[in-house]
């Protein structure tokens, strides 16, 4: 039976880690870009959210003003005839 010592594993380890750790790195590196990214995202779906709303309101507002707008027109069509 072929016992590995302490030394060889902890070489075996060391090579190991000396092989993955420029993917970590890139890895973590991409997954920072994303994060930034959906920072970002997040951001503008805060804006976007608002202006929404705003937009809501201000259609109903309008929507509002131009049935009132029809009915004045409809009450002098109607007084005129």
């Amino acid at each position: 039976m072929n016992m590995l010592t302490k030394k060889d594993k902890e070489d075996i380890k060391e090579i190991f880690v000396d092989a993955l750790e420029p993917f970590a790195t890139a890895i973590q590196t991409d997954l920072n870009k994303v994060h930034e990214e959906f920072a970002s995202v997040n951001k503008r779906l805060g804006t976007v959210e608002g202006d929404v709303k705003e937009m809501k309101t201000n259609s109903g507002e309008m929507f509002t003003k131009l049935d009132d707008f029809i009915s004045h027109m409809k009450k002098q069509d109607q007084e005129q005839k």
